[in-house]
């Protein structure tokens, strides 16, 4: 995997196989197109929302190949909206945050990373350059041939309360909005009906750079 930083994202980018799935291998097509495209956070599960502390965001193209020339497929992926953390609303933007071109048929993808960081809790593993995803609307573009030929759009919310304890003073700006107040002792699993805990209660203000603070 090549590992390509811009500005506080570490973008990994992957060219996986270049067969086709097997119900289509035997049929070369005379021209080139996306056989499948989707949004995930590891490859596999498919979503279209993610969160500001999620590890990663995934965009995956099957290339059907073209048995006349070589194949250059371009994917990249644009910002349009970013929302507030204070206000909650959202502004218009124009933005490509990365860019990756591929050669050759196949499956193509462009994963995101931010800096190193816990996505546990939103505490920072010992880098001051740790940052959440940006919260806002956002699209995957592929091209083949120079043409458009998908769009993906996805959005990045807020984080939910960390699913455990939460250390006062841990990083939590960026991942949530203005004046979140979580369960110091996690918020376990969603939807499991677990007993609640009673470890008290951190507040974070949202701000960039804010910390937890925990009663």
């Amino acid at each position: 995997m090549n590992i390509v930083r811009i500005g506080a994202v570490a973008v990994g980018l992957v060219a996986v196989g270049a067969g086709l799935v097997t119900s289509l291998a035997a049929c070369p097509f005379p021209t080139a197109g996306v056989f499948d495209a989707y949004m995930s956070i590891d490859g596999q599960r498919r979503q279209s929302e993610f969160y500001t502390d999620m590890r990663n965001i995934v965009c995956t193209a099957d290339i059907r190949g073209s048995d006349r020339r070589p194949l250059t497929t371009e994917v990249l992926i644009r910002q349009e909206q970013v929302l507030d953390f204070k206000t909650q609303t959202a502004q218009n933007v124009n933005a490509v945050l990365v860019y990756a071109d591929f050669s050759g048929p196949g499956e193509k993808v462009l994963e995101l990373k931010p800096a190193g960081r816990d996505a546990g809790t939103g505490q920072a593993e010992g880098s001051n350059e740790a940052k959440p995803f940006p919260a806002g609307r956002f699209r995957c573009e592929i091209y083949v041939e120079g043409e458009l030929k998908e769009t993906l759009p996805f959005n990045v919310l807020f984080a939910p309360c960390p699913p455990r304890f939460i250390e006062d003073g841990a990083t939590c700006g960026g991942y949530y909005e203005a004046n979140r107040q979580c369960p110091r002792g996690g918020l376990g699993i969603p939807n499991a009906n677990l007993p609640p805990t009673n470890a008290g209660t951190c507040s974070c203000s949202g701000e960039a750079g804010a910390k937890w603070v925990c009663r």
